[in-house]
């Protein structure tokens, strides 16, 4: 098995990303060699990866879908059947799917101890009303902001929402909450911020653009979420988190 660790940007110069210079777009992927396998043991897992190995219920769903303009025009687990049915008190939904759903789902469990940088709502509030919807596509190179006006695009063909169903995978600090991330980042750039400098980095972290909202995502669940949702008995996920904002901080902006 093949991993590339930071998780989170999970596009490095190890995967040949190609950031066109102030355009907005990052890409959050991952490649694997195998699938990354799934603990059996539930008591290792934090609230938060149980909740995304559920189906979620059709009143969930729905009210992603009030908040959201959801189209999947790739999926990439299309071929594996379904993940949830819809007899079962779900919706017919795809494995893909049904992790799209959780991680808003998770999104709308987050609240913080204090308020967001850029924003006085809770992260969930803040992104649905950032933005109209999302597009999930496979005939596009990089997840970008945004076609139409107020839809973000992601690419479907190598995200790790492909193959896991972890918040952070403990052996390869790559998970979920990195599509959650990049979300949040190509949300920012719909409000009028690109990026500010040469390959597709920013000036600094005062800008308060797609990098730095990113920066400060991470830094708020490493340090101001105060409830068990998170926790993991076995890996620190605030830990992970805080080390790849540091990551940010120090590499994604020109003039820090």
């Amino acid at each position: 098995m093949k991993h590339f660790v930071p998780a989170l940007f999970i596009c490095f110069s190890l995967i040949g990303c190609n950031y066109p210079s102030a355009t907005p777009e990052q890409v959050f992927t991952v490649e694997f060699e195998a699938p990354v396998t799934e603990t059996d043991d539930s008591d290792a897992l934090a609230p938060v990866d149980r909740m995304l190995l559920e189906c979620p219920t059709a009143a969930q769903i729905a009210s992603i879908d009030a908040d959201l303009s959801i189209t999947f025009e790739s999926d990439p687990t299309a071929s594996q059947g379904l993940a949830c049915n819809a007899a079962d008190g779900s919706e017919d939904i795809t494995h893909f799917q049904r992790r799209i759903y959780n991680i808003l789902l998770a999104m709308k469990e987050l609240e913080f101890d204090e308020p967001l940088p850029w924003t006085d709502r809770q992260l969930y509030e803040w992104f649905v009303g950032a933005i109209d919807g999302m597009r999930f596509r496979s005939d596009i190179e990089y997840s970008a902001c945004c076609d139409p006006t107020g839809i973000i695009n992601i690419q479907t063909n190598n995200l790790v929402a492909n193959e896991m169903d972890r918040w952070i995978d403990p052996a390869t600090n790559n998970g979920l909450v990195h599509i959650m991330i990049l979300f949040v980042h190509e949300a920012r750039h719909n409000e009028g911020f690109g990026h500010t400098c040469t390959d597709g980095n920013d000036n600094t972290l005062e800008e308060m653009g797609a990098w730095s909202v990113q920066y400060y995502t991470e830094i708020w669940l490493a340090d101001h979420y105060t409830g068990d949702f998170l926790l993991n008995p076995s890996h620190d996920y605030a830990e992970a988190m805080r080390s790849e904002a540091n990551w940010i901080l120090d590499t994604r902006f020109c003039q820090q």
